[in-house]
């Protein structure tokens, strides 16, 4: 029961993780935003462990983003870099959990996870455009969806309420179509 949420002041940002029954108090300097932002409270490990990543690593949504030019990649160096990345996101997590609650640590890992699977399921669309420097693509090569054989079926009913399984969800039953075809 977790929720991904964004604190913003002016151009700086920050993600925060929050679930029923924390209670938090948050203390910053409005100009060092970054390295000032503290968590104290029920669920301050977390929250705590949000902020790091959001100052060290980027924003929960920057994955997706940092993983789009990779998509200029044939199949195999594409997993490769998405693998890497993903691993760099699990080391983090392994590194901090240190006072995360085990369902946190669950929630957090699933969501890079089926983020991953989901970029690997848009895979041949984002190729062909690339490679066709449009977004009007018409047709898509057999051999671009040779990525989203390799995307488990890894369905978990305990994960309806993370959107990134939702998204996997829906792309997968989209490629299930499409590929049943080819």
């Amino acid at each position: 029961n977790f929720t991904i949420l964004q604190i913003i002041h002016g151009n700086q940002g920050t993600d925060l993780v929050v679930a029923p029954g924390y209670d938090l108090d948050i203390k910053l300097d409005a100009k060092n935003f970054d390295s000032s932002l503290h968590y104290s409270g029920n669920g301050s490990a977390e929250a705590n462990f949000c902020a790091l990543h959001s100052l060290t690593r980027g924003a929960i949504l920057d994955f997706d983003r940092a993983t789009q030019p990779y998509c200029k990649k044939e199949p195999a160096a594409f997993e490769k870099s998405l693998d890497s990345m993903l691993q760099q996101e699990m080391n983090f997590v392994n590194d901090n959990k240190k006072g995360l609650s085990a369902g946190f640590v669950r929630f957090w890992s699933a969501n890079f996870r089926y983020s991953s699977y989901s970029l690997m399921l848009i895979y041949p669309y984002f190729h062909e455009m690339q490679k066709q420097h449009s977004m009007k693509i018409t047709n898509v090569p057999q051999e671009n969806f040779v990525v989203v054989k390799d995307v488990p079926e890894a369905f978990d009913d305990n994960l309806l309420e993370l959107p990134q399984y939702q998204v996997y969800l829906e792309r997968y039953g989209i490629n299930a179509e499409l590929t049943s075809t080819l």
